[in-house]
């Protein structure tokens, strides 16, 4: 039970894969274990810049992601869907403050199939003259 809960810790706090210089390194996300099996709803944070970040749900282990979907997008920007387990969150130009959107993943674990859904409260912070860099990668992992 204790390696099936640190797979699943590993799965919401995940890896930030830094695909610029660490100086750049303005996205994170916190949030609480969810279990697909379950059905569940849970809470996350994503505190990001202007540009943005990248959301993905890496399948690992025993536990496997199938499908993610937009449930309900964000109103200060924008939630494309960039691969089949892939997310990019872009916020308004010279946007800053508080934004929101909903994501349901589906997979199959140890216990069994199911979708969780996946609420993000989402904080951007904008800077002036904040020199442009690619987005950042924020990855659900299981492993």
């Amino acid at each position: 039970m204790r390696a099936l809960r640190g797979l699943l810790f590993s799965a919401v706090v995940g890896t930030l894969l830094c695909l610029a210089p660490p100086a750049f390194a303005t996205c994170t996300l916190t949030g609480e274990l969810f279990y697909m099996h379950k059905n569940d709803e849970t809470q996350h944070v994503l505190s990001t810049d202007r540009y943005g970040c990248d959301l993905d749900f890496a399948t690992a282990g025993k536990i496997t992601f199938e499908s993610a979907e937009i449930v309900d997008p964000p109103k200060n920007g924008d939630l494309f869907k960039i691969a089949q387990l892939e997310f990019r969150y872009v916020p308004k130009r010279k946007y800053q403050g508080d934004d929101a959107f909903t994501l349901k993943v589906c997979g199959t674990t140890p216990h069994g199939s199911g979708c969780s859904v996946l609420h993000y409260k989402t904080t951007v912070a904008y800077e002036e003259g904040q020199p442009r860099r690619r987005h950042h990668r924020h990855r659900h992992k299981n492993a």
